[in-house]
């Protein structure tokens, strides 16, 4: 857990020095500087792939796991000798397997855990957006069938593709004015077999032109939830129980002061009911989600800390944690939400410059037009 704090010791050195500039200053140039790109009003924090500003200080980090994205490719294909496609997401569109493949044993039921498990180690560390592929196929290794097959086959394509992408995070504030956003989602029953929902969880530690990916966490529920809203509570409670009241104890250490932590929601009824802790059309609802819903809003009234905050679904980072998107375009936004880049800090996934600096002999970033 102490990793991404020691991993983002040198950069907060930068940012704590970080002189405060405005839109209205001059460049060297004597023009007006660019008027900074920014998200949504309801959300005070840089989310990719917006435009940071060019005149701040700071640092910048990247996860660099492409070699040992290579080993796991060159892995599977050291099992089964497949040639492999361009694939552009990592998940196959809905309908293209046949029911037939769900009830035949799989090829790779021998191996398909250890390739997993070397996939799971990329993913956490610095490939989030192949968590969900990921942890989906490694609950299934005990009924492995034919279209796991596919769906790992798939998946391995998409690595091999995109094995030149990288993480990145950047920091342009000074110390005091961090915090940390704990985007949160689940989609609804999205397992066909058990109709069981998927809990999504995206943590970042963020400010006015701050965005640095901490933490991912692709999900599935132990209970079924019979509404969206049901799935958004459970999802809510995992997030604030096991992400974001652990990382407030860490970050309170290294920032030195009490830091502020929002649960990032796109559903506003489960907003409200978070907040409320009672609704009436969800006074059917099971021990389990009872209890979730009483501990989560009495955090939200007890724990000055920790705070709820309305986030529209085009800015949900934690949906890619959530839902398998086969169409490119939309698996591109997705990507460029959680901060994934392909080759460099100047450029990401999503085509673009992020941010936009180009690097002088003297060392110097200058901003770049576009």
């Amino acid at each position: 857990a102490l990793a991404p704090a020691l991993m983002m010791r040198d950069a907060y050195a930068s940012a704590s020095k970080a002189k405060k500039s405005s839109p209205e200053d001059e460049n060297e140039e004597g023009e007006e500087a660019p008027d900074p790109k920014r998200c949504a009003p309801q959300v005070s924090c840089l989310i990719p792939p917006l435009i940071p500003p060019p005149y701040l200080e700071g640092s910048t980090m990247l996860l660099d796991m492409i070699d040992y994205a290579k080993d796991t490719v060159a892995l599977y294909v050291k099992y089964t000798n497949a040639k492999l496609k361009k694939a552009m997401s990592p998940f196959l569109p809905d309908g293209s397997i046949p029911a037939a493949d769900e009830d035949q044993g799989g090829e790779l039921q021998a191996n398909a855990c250890s390739v997993l498990m070397k996939g799971l180690w990329l993913a956490r560390l610095a490939r989030p957006d192949c968590q969900k592929a990921i942890s989906d196929l490694a609950s299934r290794v005990q009924k492995w069938t034919r279209g796991d097959d596919k769906r790992l086959y798939r998946l391995i394509c998409y690595l091999h593709t995109t094995s030149h992408y990288r993480l990145a995070g950047r920091v342009q504030d000074p110390l005091d004015s961090l915090e940390l956003f704990l985007f949160c989602d689940a989609d609804f029953a999205g397992d066909k077999s058990d109709s069981k929902s998927t809990t999504g969880i995206f943590l970042a530690l963020t400010g006015p032109n701050t965005f640095f990916p901490l933490n991912g966490v692709s999900k599935k529920q132990t209970c079924v939830s019979h509404s969206t809203p049901e799935a958004e509570i459970v999802a809510a409670n995992s997030a604030v129980r096991l992400e974001g009241l652990p990382a407030l104890q860490i970050w309170d250490t290294i920032l030195q002061r009490k830091v502020q932590a929002t649960l990032l929601e796109d559903n506003q009824a489960t907003m409200q009911i978070l907040k409320s802790g009672r609704n009436p059309a969800l006074r059917h609802v099971s021990r389990t989600h009872r209890v979730n819903l009483a501990w989560i809003s009495e955090v939200f009234r007890t724990c000055s800390q920790m705070g709820i905050q309305y986030c529209s679904t085009s800015e949900q980072a934690a949906d890619i944690m959530t839902k398998g998107f086969s169409n490119p375009e939309v698996w591109k936004r997705a990507t460029a939400l959680i901060g994934m880049t392909k080759e460099g800090p100047d450029v990401n996934v999503y085509g673009i410059l992020l941010p936009p600096f180009i690097q002088t002999q003297d060392n110097q970033e200058i901003f770049r037009e576009f």
